[in-house]
């Protein structure tokens, strides 16, 4: 029998069978159907609002088309699930239930029928009737893309006289600035998500809002220090016109400020000399080291009456005031806008103490100057980080030499209690034949009472030396038998190792030799408190401090170093004795 081979009849039929299956699919099933919204009549922008203006929110029943150019997208975070478009009537908004799909530059046709206008705020938009905005896919045809719309060449007076007109059309402002105490600002909170109004101006102080939300791409973009020309979409909320930004690039601000606006009188150079006024400060935010001078004329509050943080800050120009921590200066003693004033943080310390309008509401109206560092404080113009003042003809200069200087007259006892008690609150203690001695800085040890206790104390927070050297000096010790020494400390906001003690056998108790006499640290015979590193810790005493290896006449010095930078830590002193061993 003949034998057949059926391996090509298999392949035979498999080959039939996939002929079969693929003659058997469709061609249009991965063919979309066309996507059709109808035509309709022709309506300009300016009809559409015309409808509002005549009945309200109008819903259309009937196909009606708007050919027209997106002037403004979504893209870079500016404005959410909004878009700007334009034709040779007018502008509009338009509302849309998703972000995306249309681009700056696009040319359209919106089919309307189905669609609303309205007003959010008295501006114009088109939306769906629910007021979730439209599906673009369902009422958008594309047309071409990349078509420029020429901005309309309007200043700020304009603009005011005109809104009804130029309502979300794409506009050019020329000669225009931030205010100053915008310069030191970003465009918005990018950090926090937070948008900011910034405000524009022109030479003739007419001024305008810069609404940037913190979305955008360019929120933490820096404002422009110069004056020049802006791109913008005006918008509109309630009866304020406000400027949407498309991109940083079309703010061109690169030229000298105007010679007018809040920032035209600037004056100064920043020195003690000839310091800047308000105004320059607000213009030259970011320079460290200079002095700005202006009227005191209230103080940002943070707090009430009872010291109780307030939930929104704000600046207050009428006494009674109840923040100590800050005040405002600027060039007149009468000026109340905010935006033509400079905050100045007061930091614990001499100048809080001389300048702040808590304790002293007769500096209200007062000229005075400052030096320190020009930098944003509670979102304004601010000065912080200061290291000298000047009122009434006196103050604290940190470039004029500091001149060490020894308080007190030396005395000898043959035993020693001090505790401190007739050293005066806030005043240098040198009594009862202490020496008190600022060997470099400013400082001194200074009286101290708290809970009826009274103390010295000893720090360098606040101070306006770089560095800072304390000496407190005991009397003359007279060791006719065995003695030792024992004494009390405390430490607040701790941030080194800044007390010492010492003993000298040749000093002799004349000011003239003490920094060159012969001084042996002891400190590691005591017990000396440390920490916390917030707030005030409790008194440690030292144990007994064996001085039966001298003889003779000996001093005791406490001595505090530190510096206005890292090494701040307050210490406080008390009870110090020399008893027989």
């Amino acid at each position: 029998m003949k034998k057949i081979n059926k391996k090509p009849v298999i392949l035979t039929l498999l080959f039939s069978l996939t002929l079969i299956m693929f003659s058997c699919v469709d061609d249009e099933f991965d063919t979309p159907p066309p996507r059709t919204i109808p035509e309709g009549d022709p309506i300009t922008i300016q009809e559409v609002k015309d409808l509002f203006d005549a009945e309200g929110d109008y819903v259309f029943t009937a196909d009606k088309s708007i050919y027209a150019v997106v002037t403004m997208d979504d893209k870079s975070g500016n404005i959410y699930r909004t878009a700007y478009i334009q034709d040779e009537t007018g502008a509009i908004a338009l509302h849309m239930e998703a972000s995306g799909g249309l681009y700056q530059g696009d040319s359209l046709r919106l089919q309307l029928n189905g669609l609303k206008v309205g007003q959010y705020n008295k501006l114009f938009q088109i939306d769906a009737p629910d007021g979730n905005g439209f599906t673009m896919d369902d009422y958008v045809t594309k047309l071409d893309t990349k078509v420029e719309v020429t901005p309309d060449s309007v200043s700020i007076i304009d603009i005011s006289q005109g809104m009804d007109y130029y309502q979300g059309r794409l506009i050019k402002l020329y000669n225009v600035q931030f205010v100053a105490s915008d310069t030191s600002k970003t465009y918005a909170d990018g950090d926090n998500q937070i948008t900011e109004n910034r405000t524009l101006e022109d030479v003739n102080g007419d001024e305008i809002i810069v609404r940037t939300s913190g979305y955008a791409s360019f929120a933490n973009d820096s404002i422009p220090n110069g004056s020049g020309s802006i791109v913008a979409i005006l918008g509109q909320y309630g009866n304020t016109p406000q400027l949407y930004i498309r991109s940083t690039e079309e703010v061109e601000m690169d030229n000298e400020r105007l010679n007018g606006g809040s920032a035209g009188d600037a004056q100064g150079t920043g020195t003690f000399e000839d310091p800047y006024n308000a105004a320059a400060g607000i213009v030259n935010q970011g320079e460290n080291n200079v002095w700005v001078e202006g009227f005191i004329v209230g103080v940002y509050e943070t707090q009430d009456g009872s010291g109780t943080p307030l939930d929104d800050f704000a600046p207050s120009f009428t006494a009674p005031f109840n923040t100590p921590f800050n005040i405002i200066i600027a060039d007149t003693d009468n000026e109340t806008n905010i935006s033509n004033c400079l905050i100045i943080q007061l930091s614990a310390g001499e100048i809080r103490d001389v300048v702040n309008l808590v304790d002293n509401e007769v500096n209200l109206g007062k000229s005075v100057k400052f030096i320190g560092n020009l930098t944003s404080y509670f979102g304004e113009s601010g000065l912080k980080d200061l290291t000298g003042y000047w009122m009434d003809g006196d103050g604290i200069n940190p470039e004029d030499p500091v001149v060490v200087e020894i308080l007190g007259t030396s005395t000898t006892v043959t035993t020693l209690n001090e505790n401190f008690n007739s050293a005066t609150a806030d005043a240098n203690f040198a009594e009862n034949g202490w020496l008190n001695a600022n060997k470099e800085g400013e400082r001194y040890w200074q009286g101290k009472e708290y809970d009826s206790n009274k103390y010295t104390q000893s720090t360098a927070y606040g101070a306006t030396s770089e560095n800072i050297e304390m000496w407190l000096v005991s009397p003359g010790i007279e060791l006719s038998t065995a003695k030792k020494l024992n004494f009390d400390t405390n430490t607040g906001y701790y941030k080194h190792e800044g007390l010492t003690v010492w003993v000298s056998t040749d000093f002799d108790g004349n000011n003239s030799n003490l920094f060159t006499s012969t001084w042996t640290e002891i400190t590691d015979q005591a017990t000396i408190a440390a920490g916390p590193a917030d707030g005030y810790g409790s008194w440690t005493n030292s144990d007994d401090i064996d001085l039966s290896s001298y003889s003779g006449t000996i001093y005791i010095l406490f001595k505090y170093v530190g510096d206005n930078n890292n090494n701040t830590t307050t210490f406080q002193l008390d009870n110090v004795q020399v008893t027989d061993l």
